[in-house]
Protein backbone atom coordinates (compact mmCIF):
# COMPACT_ATOMS: atom_id res chain seq x y z
CA UNK A 1 0.00 0.00 0.00
CA UNK A 2 1.62 3.23 -0.79
CA UNK A 3 -1.49 5.52 -0.45
CA UNK A 4 -3.65 5.77 2.65
CA UNK A 5 -6.21 8.50 3.44
CA UNK A 6 -8.42 8.48 6.83
CA UNK A 7 -11.35 10.28 7.05
CA UNK A 8 -14.17 10.50 9.69
CA UNK A 9 -13.45 8.47 13.25
CA UNK A 10 -9.89 8.21 13.51
CA UNK A 11 -8.46 4.79 14.47
CA UNK A 12 -7.40 4.60 18.08
CA UNK A 13 -4.72 2.75 17.45
CA UNK A 14 -3.58 4.24 14.45
CA UNK A 15 0.87 4.65 14.82
CA UNK A 16 0.65 0.99 15.72
CA UNK A 17 -1.25 0.21 11.51
CA UNK A 18 1.12 2.87 10.37
CA UNK A 19 4.52 0.49 11.20
CA UNK A 20 3.07 -1.92 8.60
CA UNK A 21 2.65 0.33 6.34
CA UNK A 22 6.46 0.45 4.99
CA UNK A 23 5.67 1.27 1.29
CA UNK A 24 2.76 4.30 2.07
CA UNK A 25 4.20 7.42 -0.14
CA UNK A 26 1.18 9.54 0.30
CA UNK A 27 -0.36 9.72 3.92
CA UNK A 28 -4.18 12.20 4.77
CA UNK A 29 -4.89 12.17 8.14
CA UNK A 30 -8.33 14.27 8.70
CA UNK A 31 -8.88 14.30 12.63
CA UNK A 32 -12.68 16.07 13.49
CA UNK A 33 -14.90 16.82 16.74
CA UNK A 34 -16.23 13.30 16.86
CA UNK A 35 -12.99 12.28 18.63
CA UNK A 36 -14.08 11.43 22.57
CA UNK A 37 -11.45 9.79 23.43
CA UNK A 38 -8.54 8.81 20.75
CA UNK A 39 -5.69 6.36 23.20
CA UNK A 40 -2.45 7.57 22.86
CA UNK A 41 0.14 5.73 24.47
CA UNK A 42 3.34 4.88 21.73
CA UNK A 43 6.18 6.30 23.44
CA UNK A 44 8.86 6.44 20.86
CA UNK A 45 8.33 8.20 17.63
CA UNK A 46 7.33 6.91 14.61
CA UNK A 47 9.56 7.95 11.38
CA UNK A 48 7.64 7.19 7.80
CA UNK A 49 9.21 7.68 4.48
CA UNK A 50 6.33 9.11 3.08
CA UNK A 51 6.59 11.70 0.21
CA UNK A 52 3.27 13.57 0.72
CA UNK A 53 1.19 14.57 3.96
CA UNK A 54 -1.79 16.11 4.71
CA UNK A 55 -3.52 16.73 8.17
CA UNK A 56 -7.06 18.62 8.44
CA UNK A 57 -8.14 19.34 11.90
CA UNK A 58 -11.43 20.34 12.80
CA UNK A 59 -13.48 20.19 15.91
CA UNK A 60 -13.14 20.84 19.39
CA UNK A 61 -10.50 21.37 21.99
CA UNK A 62 -9.82 17.91 23.06
CA UNK A 63 -9.36 17.39 18.80
CA UNK A 64 -6.47 20.01 18.78
CA UNK A 65 -4.80 18.49 22.00
CA UNK A 66 -4.56 14.83 20.19
CA UNK A 67 -3.76 16.57 16.75
CA UNK A 68 -0.97 18.19 18.92
CA UNK A 69 -0.01 14.53 20.39
CA UNK A 70 -0.07 13.05 16.47
CA UNK A 71 3.02 15.53 15.64
CA UNK A 72 4.86 14.93 18.08
CA UNK A 73 4.31 10.99 17.17
CA UNK A 74 5.47 11.43 13.55
CA UNK A 75 8.90 12.13 12.05
CA UNK A 76 9.18 12.35 8.42
CA UNK A 77 12.22 12.91 6.92
CA UNK A 78 11.37 12.17 3.53
CA UNK A 79 8.22 14.40 3.30
CA UNK A 80 8.90 16.51 0.33
CA UNK A 81 4.85 18.11 0.81
CA UNK A 82 3.01 18.66 3.33
CA UNK A 83 -0.84 20.40 3.67
CA UNK A 84 -2.41 21.34 6.91
CA UNK A 85 -5.33 22.58 7.03
CA UNK A 86 -8.08 23.92 9.44
CA UNK A 87 -11.56 22.23 8.60
CA UNK A 88 -14.05 23.53 11.31
CA UNK A 89 -14.32 24.27 15.27
CA UNK A 90 -13.45 26.45 17.56
CA UNK A 91 -11.16 29.39 18.17
CA UNK A 92 -8.88 27.03 20.26
CA UNK A 93 -4.91 27.36 17.91
CA UNK A 94 -2.94 24.60 17.14
CA UNK A 95 -0.60 23.39 19.16
CA UNK A 96 2.78 25.15 19.00
CA UNK A 97 5.74 23.48 20.25
CA UNK A 98 4.52 20.15 18.36
CA UNK A 99 4.43 21.63 15.53
CA UNK A 100 6.92 23.64 15.25
CA UNK A 101 8.86 20.91 16.38
CA UNK A 102 7.08 18.68 13.27
CA UNK A 103 8.13 20.32 10.49
CA UNK A 104 11.39 21.45 12.02
CA UNK A 105 11.74 17.19 11.84
CA UNK A 106 10.62 17.53 8.14
CA UNK A 107 14.43 18.62 6.24
CA UNK A 108 13.28 17.26 3.15
CA UNK A 109 10.07 19.89 3.15
CA UNK A 110 10.00 21.85 -0.33
CA UNK A 111 6.84 22.68 -0.86
CA UNK A 112 4.60 23.42 2.40
CA UNK A 113 0.23 24.76 2.55
CA UNK A 114 -0.83 26.59 5.11
CA UNK A 115 -4.82 26.65 4.94
CA UNK A 116 -6.61 28.77 8.03
CA UNK A 117 -4.51 27.43 10.21
CA UNK A 118 -5.11 29.15 13.67
CA UNK A 119 -2.04 29.70 14.92
CA UNK A 120 -0.91 32.15 18.67
CA UNK A 121 1.11 34.78 18.36
CA UNK A 122 4.43 34.66 16.81
CA UNK A 123 4.16 30.63 16.06
CA UNK A 124 3.71 30.99 12.41
CA UNK A 125 7.12 33.11 12.18
CA UNK A 126 8.73 30.19 14.30
CA UNK A 127 7.28 27.13 12.24
CA UNK A 128 8.84 29.14 8.74
CA UNK A 129 12.05 29.83 10.16
CA UNK A 130 12.68 25.75 11.23
CA UNK A 131 12.28 25.27 7.09
CA UNK A 132 14.91 27.39 5.34
CA UNK A 133 15.32 24.84 2.28
CA UNK A 134 11.15 25.77 1.43
CA UNK A 135 10.28 26.72 -2.22
CA UNK A 136 7.66 26.82 -2.41
CA UNK A 137 4.97 28.36 0.02
CA UNK A 138 1.29 28.60 -0.16
CA UNK A 139 -0.69 30.20 2.26
CA UNK A 140 -4.42 31.18 3.42
CA UNK A 141 -4.68 33.48 6.11
CA UNK A 142 -7.13 32.61 9.06
CA UNK A 143 -10.31 34.64 8.62
CA UNK A 144 -10.31 37.15 11.56
CA UNK A 145 -12.86 38.09 13.62
CA UNK A 146 -12.15 41.72 13.79
CA UNK A 147 -14.50 44.05 12.49
CA UNK A 148 -13.47 45.16 8.94
CA UNK A 149 -12.03 48.60 8.87
CA UNK A 150 -10.70 50.57 6.33
CA UNK A 151 -6.95 51.30 5.92
CA UNK A 152 -5.02 54.23 5.12
CA UNK A 153 -5.10 53.78 1.88
CA UNK A 154 -8.86 52.63 1.09
CA UNK A 155 -8.23 49.18 1.10
CA UNK A 156 -9.82 46.91 3.65
CA UNK A 157 -7.62 46.00 6.44
CA UNK A 158 -9.46 43.40 8.66
CA UNK A 159 -6.76 39.99 9.11
CA UNK A 160 -3.73 40.58 11.51
CA UNK A 161 -2.98 36.69 10.95
CA UNK A 162 -2.29 38.54 7.24
CA UNK A 163 -0.23 41.01 8.71
CA UNK A 164 1.63 38.98 10.57
CA UNK A 165 2.82 36.60 8.00
CA UNK A 166 3.95 39.50 5.61
CA UNK A 167 5.92 40.61 8.22
CA UNK A 168 7.80 36.86 8.71
CA UNK A 169 8.46 36.90 5.20
CA UNK A 170 9.85 40.45 4.80
CA UNK A 171 13.78 40.62 4.65
CA UNK A 172 14.93 43.49 7.00
CA UNK A 173 17.83 45.06 8.36
CA UNK A 174 16.72 45.51 11.42
CA UNK A 175 19.11 44.05 14.13
CA UNK A 176 16.22 42.87 16.50
CA UNK A 177 14.29 41.15 13.87
CA UNK A 178 17.09 39.30 12.44
CA UNK A 179 18.61 37.93 15.79
CA UNK A 180 15.11 37.05 16.82
CA UNK A 181 14.22 35.05 13.80
CA UNK A 182 18.10 33.63 13.29
CA UNK A 183 18.66 35.39 9.67
CA UNK A 184 15.89 35.66 7.19
CA UNK A 185 12.77 33.37 6.88
CA UNK A 186 12.88 31.09 3.97
CA UNK A 187 15.89 32.03 2.07
CA UNK A 188 15.46 29.66 -0.79
CA UNK A 189 11.55 30.60 -1.47
CA UNK A 190 11.14 30.71 -4.92
CA UNK A 191 7.09 30.58 -5.63
CA UNK A 192 4.40 31.66 -3.42
CA UNK A 193 0.51 31.86 -3.38
CA UNK A 194 -1.49 33.81 -1.54
CA UNK A 195 -5.15 32.60 -1.35
CA UNK A 196 -8.08 34.89 -1.04
CA UNK A 197 -6.27 37.83 -0.46
CA UNK A 198 -8.61 40.55 -0.99
CA UNK A 199 -9.86 41.93 2.18
CA UNK A 200 -7.25 40.18 3.81
CA UNK A 201 -3.14 40.97 2.39
CA UNK A 202 -3.39 45.11 2.34
CA UNK A 203 -1.38 45.20 -1.39
CA UNK A 204 0.68 47.99 -0.28
CA UNK A 205 2.19 45.57 2.09
CA UNK A 206 2.58 42.39 -0.43
CA UNK A 207 4.43 44.55 -2.62
CA UNK A 208 6.98 46.36 0.45
CA UNK A 209 7.50 41.91 1.27
CA UNK A 210 8.10 41.26 -2.77
CA UNK A 211 10.70 44.25 -3.13
CA UNK A 212 12.40 43.18 0.18
CA UNK A 213 13.16 39.57 -0.85
CA UNK A 214 14.90 40.73 -4.31
CA UNK A 215 17.89 38.47 -4.60
CA UNK A 216 21.05 40.06 -2.17
CA UNK A 217 22.87 38.96 0.42
CA UNK A 218 20.86 39.47 3.88
CA UNK A 219 22.80 40.82 6.43
CA UNK A 220 24.68 38.18 8.29
CA UNK A 221 26.04 36.48 4.71
CA UNK A 222 22.62 34.96 4.26
CA UNK A 223 21.76 34.90 0.28
CA UNK A 224 18.06 35.62 -0.35
CA UNK A 225 16.52 33.49 -3.74
CA UNK A 226 14.36 36.52 -5.27
CA UNK A 227 10.73 35.05 -5.96
CA UNK A 228 10.02 33.88 -9.44
CA UNK A 229 6.58 32.96 -9.33
CA UNK A 230 3.45 34.83 -7.46
CA UNK A 231 -0.07 33.22 -7.38
CA UNK A 232 -3.02 34.97 -6.10
CA UNK A 233 -5.58 32.20 -6.36
CA UNK A 234 -10.15 32.92 -5.34
CA UNK A 235 -11.49 30.52 -4.02
CA UNK A 236 -14.75 31.89 -5.48
CA UNK A 237 -15.42 32.77 -8.67
CA UNK A 238 -15.69 36.72 -9.48
CA UNK A 239 -18.39 39.07 -9.95
CA UNK A 240 -19.17 40.71 -13.06
CA UNK A 241 -20.95 43.29 -11.64
CA UNK A 242 -19.75 46.35 -12.54
CA UNK A 243 -21.32 48.40 -9.89
CA UNK A 244 -20.55 46.10 -6.93
CA UNK A 245 -18.42 47.67 -4.28
CA UNK A 246 -16.32 44.39 -3.40
CA UNK A 247 -15.97 43.58 -7.18
CA UNK A 248 -14.40 47.18 -7.71
CA UNK A 249 -12.26 47.30 -4.87
CA UNK A 250 -10.69 43.94 -5.35
CA UNK A 251 -9.94 45.12 -9.53
CA UNK A 252 -8.28 47.62 -7.96
CA UNK A 253 -6.21 45.86 -5.27
CA UNK A 254 -5.15 43.71 -8.47
CA UNK A 255 -4.42 46.62 -10.84
CA UNK A 256 -2.17 47.68 -7.73
CA UNK A 257 -0.17 44.94 -7.37
CA UNK A 258 0.48 44.12 -11.49
CA UNK A 259 1.64 47.81 -12.09
CA UNK A 260 4.15 47.56 -9.50
CA UNK A 261 5.76 44.17 -9.16
CA UNK A 262 9.44 44.27 -9.75
CA UNK A 263 10.67 42.63 -13.12
CA UNK A 264 10.61 39.28 -14.11
CA UNK A 265 8.28 38.23 -11.27
CA UNK A 266 5.85 35.40 -12.82
CA UNK A 267 2.27 36.23 -11.63
CA UNK A 268 -0.36 33.93 -11.91
CA UNK A 269 -4.31 34.93 -10.95
CA UNK A 270 -6.60 32.09 -10.59
CA UNK A 271 -10.15 31.37 -9.38
CA UNK A 272 -11.88 27.69 -9.63
CA UNK A 273 -11.78 25.83 -13.08
CA UNK A 274 -15.39 24.43 -13.05
CA UNK A 275 -16.95 28.29 -13.40
CA UNK A 276 -17.11 28.43 -17.62
CA UNK A 277 -18.08 31.90 -16.83
CA UNK A 278 -14.91 32.82 -15.25
CA UNK A 279 -12.56 32.21 -18.13
CA UNK A 280 -11.80 35.22 -19.73
CA UNK A 281 -11.06 36.21 -15.61
CA UNK A 282 -8.05 33.45 -14.37
CA UNK A 283 -5.19 34.99 -16.78
CA UNK A 284 -1.35 34.01 -16.80
CA UNK A 285 0.72 37.37 -16.56
CA UNK A 286 4.32 37.39 -16.86
CA UNK A 287 6.04 41.20 -15.89
CA UNK A 288 8.42 42.06 -18.28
Amino acid sequence: MTELSITAHPWPNLLDALVLCESLQRLTISVDGKVAKWAHERTSRLTLQVKFFTLVVGGQRLTLAYAGALLNSLNMPAATTMRLVRWTGDRGTWPSRALVAFLARAVSLSRLEIISVPLADGVLEKCLATIPQLEHLHFRALRSYETARPGVDGFLVNNSVAASFLRALEVTSSPGRQKKAKGPILPNLTSLTLQDPFGDFNPQSVLYMINSRLAHTAPGGTRITALRHLVLHSSHPPKHDSSDPEHLSNLRWLETVKTQLPEGLDLTISCPSNYSEVRDDSEHVIIP
